[in-house]
């Protein structure tokens, strides 16, 4: 299941990785490259914060860890 999972994600950053560079490549030469890295930075920073107001990604321990060790 791991493996199907990880193959559909594979497949979609790969076709959309293009699109990306074009998107971001047009948004250099209309609004310039400084400010094209910004909105990337933003873009990151704010997707990391979505993924990290997930409980469940928050609290995923190693599984080596011990149950009461934080």
């Amino acid at each position: 299941m791991l493996s199907r999972v990880s193959a559909y994600d594979w497949l979609g950053s790969t076709l959309l990785l293009p699109l990306g560079t074009i998107a971001m490549g047009s948004l250099g030469i209309a609004i310039g490259f400084g400010p094209t890295l910004w909105v990337c930075a933003v873009l990151l920073v704010v997707s990391t914060a979505a993924v990290m107001l997930v409980r469940d990604v928050r609290e995923l321990r190693s599984p080596s860890a011990p149950a009461n060790h934080l």
